[in-house]
């Protein structure tokens, strides 16, 4: 992605918050999820094993280093056999038909039986907030031990809670966000501290017209909104499935922003020693 920094005028690499929110992520949850997603995946597809045995065989030395992209073709397609696809398609909706609940023109006979209770629940535990705004396309430009640290993409939603104030708030609906949280902390941490942009050929999301120049005129920023806090942030967990007892529930939990930020700093750390610079010295 490519944008006007603050200081110049041509596009530089903006790097997507997502991305820089799982800095210190090390994936292996992620990773032993979609390695048993696949394997379920083919296990049901007589095609897609004959598909692997297929490269296997062609295979002179290293499978792999080979057929890579064939490989990870089927990998993403047995994840979706595996109905993988088919939760995140679930949680986009759930996203979706809360914004337009939000405007209180959400019909409710077009919302699916399986999809009824978390949205319910979403409604009983939102009452007391207002949504402010919706998918803000924000820039970041920071400096962070010494480096720029440029990010950029579309936060969730912008909340007024009457404890919290004016937030950065995000919905999540897998079962276990409020377990491992240290992503969507990291990540709205990230959107808090940025500002709205827009430039010559791309008006804003939401658009707007006003702003501050950067140093060339070729870009405008704006704050996110008046008095947004960027200690602490809002996440909104309502899991697609019932609890053992039958019941959707959702809950709302504060975020500890200063400590995300913190985890930005110890990202661009491990980077540096991932990277080996200074770390040994020919003799």
């Amino acid at each position: 992605m490519l944008y006007a920094p603050t200081g110049g005028d041509n596009r530089i690499p903006y790097t997507r918050v997502s991305t820089l929110a799982k800095i210190l992520d090390d994936k292996e949850g992620l990773i032993s999820w979609t390695a048993a997603m696949a394997l379920v995946g083919i296990v049901k597809s007589p095609s897609l094993q004959a598909r692997v045995a297929s490269l296997i065989a062609k295979t002179r030395r290293d499978v792999w280093e080979e057929n890579k992209k064939p490989l990870k073709e089927i990998v993403m397609t047995a994840t979706g056999l595996a109905q993988a696809q088919a939760k995140a398609d679930f949680g986009t909706a759930v996203h979706e038909f809360t914004e337009v609940l939000h405007d209180g023109t959400l019909d409710w006979d077009l919302v699916p039986e399986s999809l009824k209770g978390p949205v319910a629940a979403y409604l009983e535990a939102t009452e007391s907030i207002t949504v402010l705004d919706r998918e803000v396309f924000v820039t970041l430009d920071a400096e962070v031990l010494g480096d720029e640290v440029r990010a950029a993409g579309s936060l969730d939603r912008v909340i007024h809670h009457p404890d919290l104030g004016v937030v950065v708030g995000d919905v999540k609906t897998g079962a276990n966000e409020h377990k491992y949280p240290l992503g969507v902390t990291t990540q709205i941490a990230i959107y808090s501290r940025g500002q709205r942009y827009r430039d010559a050929v791309f008006e804003g999301s939401p658009p707007f017209d006003d702003g501050t120049p950067n140093d060339s005129g070729t870009a405008w920023r704006k704050p996110i909104h008046d008095g947004i806090r960027t200690d602490v942030g809002l996440l909104i967990h309502c899991p697609l499935n019932p609890d053992k007892k039958g019941r959707y529930i959702c809950d709302l939990y504060a975020l500890d922003l200063n400590k995300g930020w913190r985890a930005v700093e110890l990202g661009r750390e491990t980077n540096m020693f991932r990277s080996g610079k200074g770390l040994l010295e020919k003799l």
